[in-house]
């Protein structure tokens, strides 16, 4: 009588085959967890390095102005406790932006180091300058009575205004204006400086002021003017534009760094003079 083995079936070859493999990968998730965790641990590292040096050098910079802020007295409807409508005085603030807005930034990049990291920063040399239309309350149906123009500003909104290094007076047609701590609007940083009724008389005037900023990842500047031209130039070789509009001309970028203009009309923003 002849004795047979009898061999593995096909099937229990492949389940086999298949039990191994996915034992195999079990095995790699190991090194793989280990690595993520690592990864994990250094980005964490990197971010608190990158919050500790630009929180002392400065954040991100954008910059919002200048305008000018007018106070006024209006009417508002008011319910009573007893359900009856009555009218009381509120003090509300018209914001009248530039006919022009000229800014040129010259933006040098620098290396902070925080261990084993290197945390780009930046420090601006800002120019503003353009001007001013006569303000117009005409299309409010304001009287004159009820604006308090003794009580009218310039505001210039800064996102960092403790790393403003330093700034000029704001030259206000053939006047010096020195800017003091603080916008229009208590929840925004800036400077500002106060007006008198006979600095806003005429049909236009011209302004111009100078200031420094240490800044880190972006600067923006909102283009406010019913024109606005903004120039940067700098020495970062791999800039990126962002934002609502990109420079349309005069771009140009190289090793040493790069230059680039944006040119903003009134009719291309969604928001009114």
């Amino acid at each position: 009588m002849m004795m047979t083995k009898k061999l593995p079936s096909v099937e229990t070859n492949h389940f086999l085959r298949v039990m191994l493999i996915g034992f195999i990968m079990l095995l790699l998730q190991i090194p793989i967890g280990l690595l993520h965790g690592v990864i994990y641990e250094r980005e964490q590292s990197r971010d608190q390095a990158v919050s500790e040096v630009t929180s002392k050098w400065g954040e991100r910079q954008a910059l919002v102005g200048p305008v000018i802020v007018v106070p006024y007295k209006k009417m508002e409807r008011e319910k009573q406790d007893d359900g009856k409508i009555v009218y009381v005085p509120v003090i509300d603030y018209a914001i009248f932006l530039p006919d022009e807005l000229d800014v040129h930034a010259n933006v040098t990049s620098h290396t902070r180091y925080r261990g084993i990291y290197d945390i780009p920063v930046y420090q601006s040399e800002v120019t503003v300058k353009g001007s001013f239309g006569k303000l117009d309350f005409s299309d409010w149906d304001i009287s004159d009575t009820d604006i308090f123009w003794n009580k009218a500003k310039v505001s210039i909104q800064i996102s960092d205004v403790q790393a403003l290094i330093s700034a000029s007076p704001l030259r206000w047609g053939h006047q010096e204006l020195e800017l003091e701590p603080g916008s229009h609007q208590p929840e925004s940083p800036g400077v500002h400086t106060k007006l008198s009724q006979s600095m806003l008389g005429s049909p236009k005037t011209e302004f111009s002021f100078e200031m420094v900023l240490n800044g880190s990842q972006y600067f923006s500047v909102a283009p406010v003017g019913s024109t606005t031209d903004f120039t940067m130039d700098s020495n970062w070789p791999d800039p990126s534009f962002q934002g609502e509009w990109l420079p349309r001309e005069k771009v140009s970028v190289t090793d040493a760094g790069f230059g680039a203009h944006w040119s903003v009309s009134l009719l291309g923003r969604n928001y009114p003079k």
